[in-house]
């Protein structure tokens, strides 16, 4: 199902909507394409719902609550691909081009596509991370003392060979590896306690991303949840779509970050700006 979908992202982005018959059979084709997608998401939810209710494990839950989450995100971007279609179709008659009605018709179009199509791309994008197969699973660990060459050769002879030096043997006791602690600025380090202590929320708000439920005195910008994103502490809470607004959580990185950086500094208070004093005017008479 990603490579379905990746194949309807990549379509939109080769064949950008305009107003032809060209761009008419794509929406056509696309709304096809989601609504088969969307039956099949639904279908399988279904399936492993029964089977959930048959074998009451939590685990087992987890696909049909995935499922459930593309299926809100498909029927998302089917809706404003009807949207378009609509608007699309009616520019694409044979009105004499130039009058107040083809200008009209025009408008229309585009400032439907200006509202739907980023819903659209993220839309699609947000249904494809949730079906997208996990290849982050954890591999297993190496041994931890793996058989060096001698020992290998020891074996291989049936004697045993002699026991290797040990480097730090004579180096008495060694301190504990200390952790480095990650390099913040102030306002990343008070974003990042910000976000485990309060409930953030980022959504799309007139095609940009926007903050919701921060606290008065420890505000932050979008531009520092990325720069947090970027270092791997900051995820998006995968449950909605950014349309819905999706909640900010610290990666494991990110809580062991706060841990060994501690409580953020306070943020220093903007002193008040001083009034002028007018000097005093001169009396004329």
């Amino acid at each position: 199902m990603s490579d379905a979908i990746d194949e309807i992202i990549g379509d939109l982005r080769s064949h950008p909507i305009s107003i032809d018959h060209v761009s008419v059979t794509t929406v056509t084709r696309h709304i096809s394409q989601v609504s088969a997608l969307l039956a099949r998401v639904a279908g399988e939810a279904h399936a492993h719902s029964n089977h959930t209710r048959r074998h009451p494990e939590p685990s087992l839950w987890r696909p049909t609550h995935i499922l459930s989450m593309a299926s809100v995100s498909l029927a998302e971007a089917l809706s404003r691909y009807t949207k378009i279609l609509a608007p699309l179709t009616i520019a694409c008659e044979p009105t004499p081009y130039g009058t107040v009605d083809d200008a009209m018709d025009r408008i229309d179009f585009h400032e439907a596509v200006e509202e739907h199509l980023p819903v659209i791309q993220r839309a699609l994008t947000d249904a494809r991370d949730h079906v997208k197969p996990d290849t982050t699973a954890p591999r297993p660990l190496a041994a931890s003392n793996p058989p060096t060459k001698a020992a290998a050769i020891g074996d291989a002879s049936g004697h045993s060979a002699p026991p290797s030096a040990d480097p730090n043997a004579d180096r008495g006791p060694q301190s504990p590896t200390q952790q480095v602690s990650p390099k913040l600025n102030e306002a990343q380090h008070r974003a990042l306690q910000t976000i485990a202590e309060h409930e953030i929320v980022v959504y799309l708000s007139k095609h940009k991303l926007a903050l919701s439920g921060q606290p008065g005195p420890n505000r932050f910008t979008i531009r520092t949840v990325e720069a947090l994103e970027a270092r791997g502490l900051v995820k998006h809470s995968r449950a909605t779509s950014l349309v819905m607004g999706q909640r900010l959580e610290l990666t494991p990185t990110g809580k062991q970050a706060l841990d060994t950086l501690g409580p953020a500094p306070l943020p220093t208070p903007a002193s008040a700006p001083v009034r002028p004093v007018r000097p005093p005017t001169a009396r004329t008479r």
